[in-house]
């Protein structure tokens, strides 16, 4: 999952396949979301989760099961940023 952004949407038309979540509007419209199975996606990404990638910060998710990697800009990060992501992470974990 990563923040929806010009381009992406562009690179969706032209190759990739975006998955819809229905019923947030405004989770799809801000966010790019792949995977190699549409209907399991979509099965993680409702209720309380939703709500809390809606209301948070952007940050670039990935995983491959049972593993994730979170990040949010590619470069290194300071201090502070590194910290603001602990926090983010420690909160989506919880979620999940």
């Amino acid at each position: 999952m990563e923040k929806e952004e010009f381009f992406d949407r562009l690179l969706e038309l032209a190759i990739k396949k975006d998955i819809t979540i229905e019923e947030d509007e405004s989770f799809t419209k801000n966010f790019a979301l792949t995977g190699s199975d549409e209907q399991d996606v979509k099965s993680f990404f409702k209720g309380e989760i939703l709500e809390f990638l809606n209301q948070s910060d952007k940050y670039h998710i990935e995983s491959c099961g049972s593993e994730l990697i979170v990040y949010k800009y590619l470069r290194l990060a300071s201090k502070g940023e590194v910290e603001e992501l602990i926090a983010y992470a420690k909160k989506l974990v919880k979620q999940i």
